[in-house]
Order: C-alpha cells, then structure tokens, then sequence
C-alpha cells in the first residue's frame, strides 16, 4: 500500500464533499422503480436478451427486483431472483434525456453487492454492522459503505466483500477523479453508450447479444503481467475486442483511491451487442462470479495487459 500525504485544507474538502455527497440522499437519490418510467419494461427486455445465452440460461423466467442504488448516481441495482435464490444482477442507468443504459451484468448466486457474502467477510473480521449502504460511482468504485455498532465507518468491494483500507475523505476524493474521467470520455464512447440507450417509453425489444465467446480463465496473481510487462499502448474497444475475439484473454489492472486499492483481474470473454456495445467479462481470484463491464469504462479505471 502507498502512502500519500494530504493537506489538512485538501482533507477537509474531501471529508465536505463525501458530507455531501452522504446526506443529500432524498435530493439525488434515483428514482425508486414505481417512479421510473419504462424501467422494469427496460429491465425485462435485457434480462430476456441475456437469459438466450447459454451462461444466463438461469435468468429464464427469472424475477427481476429492482433498487435504487446511490445516492447521486440514478441508478438502480437489479436482483435477478429466481424461485428465492439468487441468479444474478444488472446495473441500469437513466440517461438524458430519456432512456437507460446497462452498465454492467453478471451471473452466479454471489454477484454484485451479495449481502450474504458481505456477512460472511464481515464475520471474519469479527465486525458487527449497524448499517450497510451501497455506493456506486463506476463499476472499479463499487462499495458497501458500512457502519458498526462500535460507530466506525468501513468501506468494503462490493465484488468480493473485502474490506477495504479507506475513509469517507478517500471515497470523496475517488469521487472526484471519475467525475474528471467521466467529463473527459471521447464522442465514440458517448455515441455508443446512447446507442444502448431507449425511449423509456419504448423499450429496445431487438436488442441481443450479437457475438458471445468465453475464454479460459487463470490466475493473473501467478504471473504478475500486470507488474512486469507495460501494458497495451493506446487501445480501444475496438482492439481489445480483437485480442479477445481470437482467444487470448487480457490481465488487467487498476489503481484506486489515491494508490491504497489495487485491483487485478483477468477479461476472459466477450459479448458484443446488436448496438455495437462490446462487454469485457472479468474474474477475479477472490470471487466465483463474472462481471460483463463495457470496454470504455475498463479503460477509464485501469490498464490492460497482454498474457
């Protein structure tokens, strides 16, 4: 872990901007699903898309359950639930002026934010929880933000339910960083996110996965690429889509929170979409569950590697 020093002036705007960020819930917290227009309809024809491919054959006539996830984000966190277990997860976004996108998906019992899993590893550190709240900012800055009975704050990875080493000045700053991202993202990507975009009065019914392939995945933890090669110059989804296309699967990398948090895994698969839209699937060692992330927000939070 790197350590950084901070000026007590730059510290406490971070600390101000997480106050704000925290309790300004009721102002910018999206909007439950009932308010929603088109949003389940929108979350059913994605769930059929998916549930046509093998992998999420378990989303057929599955239950999607909808919850806003936030605050400040205005998107909602969707529980595939199917006869009481668990069967995976999508994150939709709203987009203006009208419509969704699909930010992420995953299949498996333990997907994004498993409050079982999260139990479980809070068990092990022997810490009690008297609040567990979801924060989501980009799919590498996904956290439970938790607070004990003992009152202590604790941020814990949403994939895996690892307790993280950071304070609510550290997510505030992480904050910022992605907004600056996020503001500096090129036209394509902007094109291409809309694209998957509809008139939440119209869901996109035609909208499916156009190209699957699933790759064999391995332990980017035992070959360290990601800390002794440099990682690939310039790519786009457009290469990367490539690499993976003709069977060899990518390490990545991502250093967050001001070099506190190190994220490493492994893009073992891909689906492209009828809207152009290409999905980088990711294993990590810590977790039995895939995450389908967009190539364009891999490449915001991190690096990728040649294996």
């Amino acid at each position: 872990m790197r350590r950084r020093s901070a000026s007590a002036a730059s510290t406490a705007i971070a600390v101000l901007l997480c106050v704000l960020f925290l309790t300004n819930a009721a102002a910018h917290a999206a909007a439950p699903a009932s308010s929603a227009p088109g949003l389940a309809e929108q979350a059913e024809a994605w769930r059929a898309a998916l549930s046509a491919q093998p992998e999420f054959a378990g989303w057929k006539g599955a239950r999607a359950v909808i919850e806003p996830l936030g605050p400040g984000t205005h998107s909602w966190l969707v529980t595939l639930d199917k006869a009481g277990r668990t069967a995976g997860y999508m994150i939709i976004s709203a987009r203006q002026p009208n419509g969704y996108s699909l930010g992420e998906y995953g299949a498996g019992s333990y997907p994004l934010y498993s409050s079982a899993l999260l139990q479980k590893k809070l068990k092990e550190q022997n810490v009690a929880a008297a609040k567990m709240s979801r924060l989501y900012a980009s799919p590498a800055a996904a956290v439970w933000r938790i607070v004990s009975r003992d009152r202590e704050v604790l941020y814990a990875d949403a994939w895996t339910g690892e307790i993280l080493p950071l304070s609510d000045g550290d997510w505030a700053k992480q904050l910022k960083a992605l907004s600056s991202s996020d503001a500096s993202a090129s036209e394509n990507e902007k094109k291409t996110t809309l694209a998957l975009s509809s008139s939440s009065a119209v869901p996109p019914t035609k909208t499916a996965v156009a190209y699957a392939r699933t790759l064999r995945s391995s332990d980017p933890m035992q070959r360290l690429s990601w800390l002794l090669s440099k990682p690939i110059g310039s790519p786009t989804p457009g290469s990367l889509s490539s690499i993976l296309k003709s069977g060899r699967p990518l390490d990545y990398a991502s250093e967050l929170y001001g070099g506190k948090v190190l994220q490493v895994w492994q893009a073992a698969g891909l689906h492209r979409w009828t809207t152009g839209q290409a999905y980088a699937s990711f294993v990590n060692t810590e977790s039995a569950a895939k995450r389908y992330i967009t190539l364009e927000q891999a490449l915001l939070a991190g690096h990728f590697y040649r294996v």
